[in-house]
């Protein structure tokens, strides 16, 4: 799938069908990576979705592109099932991202924790945020009893709106347990701490 040249903090969608031909209801998970989010809105979107597919029909799965960066992008979109003649399909995906219009350059109003998606999830959500402007960022994810389990972010980032993923583990590579969670960034003299349900 080649998503073209898309401004930055701007987004364009395609679909994937998905049919199954055999005589058994099909299960599977579709994975993909960061900016080719599954889903048609890029605030309610995520890069894990299973699928259930009855015998003889056909689905059809959005791709979006929202790129927050100038860059060249490439990933693959990884389609699995329970089939045992083909268990697992790739879909390689592309798209660039070079000057955005006069509206794109403007900078978000405020620096804001903007909140996961999905929430409840298992075992992968993703965090949005924005920046007012170009600032180091931290991103690190607590237990209920305060401990650190994980540092998810530790950069500077660029002014604009970014999505960062968490995918259920530690900072030992470990699954979490299930439970309450909370997700703490900091950029400068900002601070915010919010809730999440695995």
């Amino acid at each position: 799938m080649n998503f073209g040249d898309v401004p930055v903090n701007n987004n364009i969608s395609q679909s994937i069908s998905i049919t199954n031909n055999g005589t058994a209801a099909m299960l599977g998970v579709i994975n993909s990576v960061a900016p080719f989010y599954l889903g048609t809105n890029p605030a309610f979107t995520s890069l894990v979705e299973g699928y259930y597919l009855p015998a003889g029909e056909t689905m059809e799965i959005q791709v979006t592109f929202a790129p927050t960066y100038a860059n060249n992008y490439s990933g693959v979109i990884v389609i699995s099932s329970d089939d045992p003649n083909m268990p697992e399909v790739n879909v390689p995906v592309q798209g660039t991202s070079g000057t955005s219009s006069n509206n794109d350059l403007v900078s978000p109003l405020i620096t804001e924790l903007q909140g996961n998606y999905p929430n409840p999830f298992n075992p992968t959500t993703s965090i949005r945020f924005s920046l007012r402007e170009s600032s180091p960022v931290q991103m690190e994810i607590y237990n209920l009893a305060g401990q650190k389990v994980r540092t998810l972010l530790n950069a500077n980032m660029a002014a604009g709106n970014h999505i960062v993923t968490w995918n259920g583990l530690d900072n030992s590579g470990k699954p979490v347990s299930s439970g309450v969670y909370f997700y703490k960034m900091s950029s400068g003299k900002y601070t915010s701490t919010k809730k999440m349900i695995m």
